[in-house]
């Protein structure tokens, strides 16, 4: 959460799995992102940094990865086995190193909503979302993205589209 998620994030070496998860709380506090989070959010595509911190809305597990947030999905099994492939690092090259560590990704799923590109109803973040937060958090301030999200739920496409957007203008409410 916060701060501790962005160290994971800007880590040279980031993974995640099923019961990872980053959420961005400080603005529900009256607080400004810090350690490292301001330059995360604002290097994310798609005002997703904006999208994050106004409403505090949860990324989990592959979706961390699939937004680029952390590099790898990695198995819980796996740490004992980077533990020792980081002990031999001091004995090969940095290039052999770190061909090493990325030997224990696993495959990204595939069944997730962030690569389905159909309507399918349900919870977490959807890849369709995208262009509604680009569309609606590019706006300059809070106020005019909280217009906008009424002005788009009002002609939602959907019933997920309006209780998404309605989450997010709930998630706004907080951070007042």
């Amino acid at each position: 959460q916060d701060a501790g998620a962005a160290l994971v994030c800007l880590a040279s070496f980031s993974g995640a799995y099923e019961d990872s998860e980053i959420c961005v709380r400080a603005c529900r506090h009256g607080l400004v992102p810090m350690g490292g989070m301001t330059y995360l959010l604002a290097s994310l595509p798609w005002h997703l940094g904006e999208f994050l911190a106004l409403t505090g809305w949860t990324l989990r597990g592959y979706e961390l990865v699939a937004l680029d947030l952390v590099e790898h999905w990695l198995s819980p099994e796996a740490l004992p086995f980077l533990e020792l492939t980081s002990e031999k690092q001091l004995e090969v090259s940095e290039a052999d190193a770190k061909l090493l560590l990325h030997e224990h990704s696993l495959p990204l799923p595939q069944e997730g909503d962030l690569f389905q590109i159909s309507n399918a109803e349900g919870e977490g973040f959807k890849r369709r979302y995208i262009p509604l937060i680009n569309k609606i958090f590019r706006h300059k301030s809070p106020l005019l993205i909280r217009e906008a999200l009424k002005l788009e739920q009002k002609s939602a496409q959907s019933a997920s589209d309006y209780k998404f957007l309605e989450e997010c203008l709930e998630g706004m409410d907080q951070a007042s």
